[in-house]
């Protein structure tokens, strides 16, 4: 199964591991001589644990175990995806992590995942976009690339519109002006 947090993109290992956990909280008020009572004050924020995995054949998995421990480190809330369901926003809470082939040399081949996230009830941030104008030394060279690639145009011939084989020789090039 597909699935996301935020950008990064993972496949679920065994869909039928996926735990969600909701908790409602009742404070407990003592009574002199009487069983305490409770009282509902709301839910806890739901924790889902998800199995993934990073396969070679799909990812650099290396590549994706830092992008994973990457977003854990951030402390940012992000989307939740699993399959077409929207979970909602959620921070990574713990990462369990095992490599499960590699190669001789060491290299990661397979690494599967257990991530325990928790739901967050804030605000989400929005990710800070790139300025729109590039700085003036990208500017300047896209400019000066632009007029090379002008000045490089060869003048259109009278009748090169209709499709003819590709001049490649001087006697070629001779026949088609003619």
């Amino acid at each position: 199964m597909f699935a996301r947090f935020g950008d990064l993109e993972f496949d679920v290992k065994n869909v039928g591991k996926i735990k969600t956990n909701y908790k409602l909280t009742y404070p407990s008020h003592a009574l002199i001589g009487r069983k305490p009572k409770l009282q509902y004050t709301g839910m806890d924020s739901r924790k889902v644990s998800v199995p993934m995995f990073f396969h070679h054949m799909h990812c650099q998995p290396e590549k994706k175990r830092k992008e994973l421990l990457n977003k854990a480190r951030e402390h940012e809330a992000a989307e939740l995806v699993l399959g077409e369901i929207i979970f909602g926003n959620f921070v990574i809470e713990s990462v369990e992590e095992n490599f499960t082939q590699t190669t001789g040399d060491g290299k990661v081949m397979i690494s599967e995942y257990t991530v325990s996230f928790v739901e967050y009830g804030g605000e989400v941030k929005a990710k800070k976009k790139a300025p729109a104008v590039k700085d003036k030394a990208e500017q300047t060279a896209a400019e000066a690339k632009k007029d090379r690639t002008e000045q490089v145009k060869p003048p259109k011939t009278p009748g090169a519109d209709t499709p003819k084989e590709k001049a490649t020789t001087p006697q070629q090039i001779t026949r088609i002006i003619a």
